[in-house]
């Protein structure tokens, strides 16, 4: 499906919406891969933003929420693990050259 944007979803859902599993390419260069629910993401995705930095774990109506990494800089940095509401909460590791 094309949205009027230039946005381009490829996946399982309804017809003007997504639902199961698919992949989203957004007109400025962002892709998201992986779970959806009532068109939004939830469940295991990758979001790779076009600046390079990459999330990577659960997301819950369209926030990081439950376990996850969040690579920065070109993957050169990286935050790996809670996640409440976007963002970090509780035990996880953050990692910097």
């Amino acid at each position: 499906m094309v949205y009027p944007d230039g946005g381009l979803y490829i996946g399982q859902g309804g017809q003007n919406w997504r639902d199961g599993q698919g992949i989203f390419t957004y007109p400025n260069g962002d892709i998201y891969f992986g779970s959806w629910s009532q068109d939004c993401f939830h469940g295991q995705g990758t979001y790779f933003f076009s600046t390079g930095e990459i999330y990577d774990g659960m997301l819950s109506m369209n926030e990081k929420q439950g376990i996850g990494t969040y690579y920065y800089d070109k993957c050169t940095a990286y935050y790996s693990g809670n996640w409440y509401q976007n963002l970090k909460h509780g035990s996880g590791v953050l990692n910097s050259p």
